[in-house]
């Protein structure tokens, strides 16, 4: 065979035996089994490519299946989501416009989504709108009501001030001219007297009954003329001090802008005289400049300084001192000034009724009606302010007022008063003694300090800032 050949070595034998092969027939037989093969071969080659043609159209036309299908799923599944998220997304948006033209929503989207959430959250604004709308009207009711109650007491306020004032100019109508009777009466008296001191003392009178004619003269009648006199002119006094505080009310306020440091000045040089026979030291800080009447204001300066002037205690150098605080939060529109003073100081217990009309603390000290505070008080209140003392007996008082600040876009109005009040009284002030001087004028206002000597009687204008640190300057700084 021709493998044991091969396996054996014996290429010689195994050529001999090729050649002894090598005949015509078996030639013929081997090509034509070659022949053969290369056919088959052929055919299986066309089998083995149109199969593979077959695989490749199948398999294109399965990829082509599979791409189509799959692109025509997509589609599908776009069209469904967006269908339903455009339909939500449409009625959030109408929800919105609904809300902005304040009308009824929608009824809420179905979904736990954040579509769902934000018209849930559309829904809820909804709620609160109509709510707030609600409580709107519910308040412009209630403002109605009350402004209406406002103007029907506003009304029956005026109607009664004007009865008052009518009443006050009555009454002092008629009680003037029984005092003019009696003042004229009591003079023609006077007369009369001298009259009969005349005739007793050209008569022929005894010396005794001469003396105690004259004695009854001088002493009861004359004593009884004087203290006559003295209730005329006292009644006189009150009378005219209604017809005052009657006109404070009447008075039409030409508002400006009032520069209270000059008007401060020009209080202190009108009182120069007095200052000077009490050898009293007047300090005056930088003072801003506010809204009001110029007249108004001159005269509530002129009264509390003045008062404090007249109730300065003669056992120590004077001293008084006119400033400013700072303000609480809240009235940021308003000037809080203070006129601080050493003298007399006044005692608790007439504290309530300081502001009210003919109530006097120190009677015997400075002759008047006791209408003075009750001016200085219904006039800051008609400016939309408010004036309050803080005072210790013996030791001092200090006034504070305040006045809209010039600077502000809108003064207050005197209906702002109520809210003003409050936050004045819910301001914080500084812990110490109550009014007064316990530690000194404070701040630059020591006249014993560097800058701050002066002679008996004279008026210092300090420029520099005043100590402000709440409703009063910090006292012994």
């Amino acid at each position: 065979r021709v493998q044991d050949l091969l396996r054996s070595g014996r290429r010689a034998d195994l050529a001999d035996r090729f050649r002894a092969l090598m005949t015509a027939d078996v030639l013929d037989r081997v090509r034509a089994q070659i022949v053969s093969f290369q056919t088959e071969e052929r055919r299986l080659d066309v089998m083995r490519v149109s199969a593979a043609e077959a695989a490749r159209a199948q398999q294109e036309t399965l990829v082509m299946t599979a791409v189509i299908g799959s692109i025509l799923l997509v589609a599908l599944s776009v069209w469904v989501f967006t269908r339903g998220v455009r339909g939500r997304l449409d009625t959030l948006s109408d929800n919105a416009n609904r809300l902005a033209a304040n009308e009824p929503l929608a009824p809420l989207t179905a979904g736990n989504d954040e579509i769902a959430e934000l018209d849930l959250t559309l829904h809820q604004i909804s709620q609160r709108l109509i709510e707030a709308e609600r409580l709107r009207l519910g308040f412009q009711a209630d403002l109605a009501r009350r402004a209406d109650q406002l103007a029907r007491i506003n009304e029956t306020l005026r109607q009664q001030t004007q009865e008052n004032e009518m009443f006050i100019h009555g009454v002092s109508h008629d009680l003037r001219a029984p005092l003019v009777n009696l003042q004229g009466f009591s003079r023609e008296l006077d007369h009369a007297c001298d009259d009969l001191r005349e005739r007793i003392a050209s008569s022929s009178l005894a010396p005794e009954a001469r003396e105690r004619i004259e004695r009854t003269i001088d002493e009861d009648i004359g004593e009884a003329l004087r203290y006559l006199q003295t209730a005329v002119l006292r009644a006189s006094h009150i009378i005219d001090a209604l017809l005052r505080l009657a006109r404070v009310g009447r008075v039409e306020y030409q508002r400006q802008r009032v520069s209270v440091q000059e008007l401060v000045q020009r209080v202190i040089d009108a009182m120069h005289g007095s200052i000077r026979a009490r050898g009293a030291q007047v300090n005056v800080h930088p003072l801003p400049d506010v809204w009001g009447d110029p007249t108004a204001l001159e005269q509530v300066f002129a009264n509390l300084i003045g008062n404090a002037l007249n109730y300065l205690d003669p056992a120590r150098d004077g001293r008084v001192e006119i400033g400013t605080a700072s303000a609480p939060p809240g009235v940021e529109s308003l000037q809080i000034f203070y006129v601080r003073d050493n003298g007399l100081g006044i005692p608790e217990v007439g504290l309530p009724r300081l502001f009210q009309a003919f109530q006097r603390m120190h009677g015997n000290v400075v002759p008047g009606e006791g209408i003075g505070l009750a001016l200085v008080r219904r006039v800051v209140e008609r400016h939309g302010g408010r004036v309050w003392v803080e005072s210790a007996e013996g030791e001092g008082t200090t006034f504070y007022l305040s006045l809209p600040d010039a600077l502000a876009a809108a003064p207050p109005l005197p209906g702002d008063a109520e809210q003003i009040i409050s936050a004045l009284e819910r301001a914080e002030r500084p812990e110490g003694p109550t009014g007064g001087f316990a530690g000194g004028l404070g701040g630059s206002s020591s006249s014993d300090g560097a800058g701050g000597a002066g002679a008996k009687g004279g008026v210092r204008s300090d420029r520099r800032a005043a100590p402000a640190t709440g409703l009063r300057p910090p006292a012994g700084a």
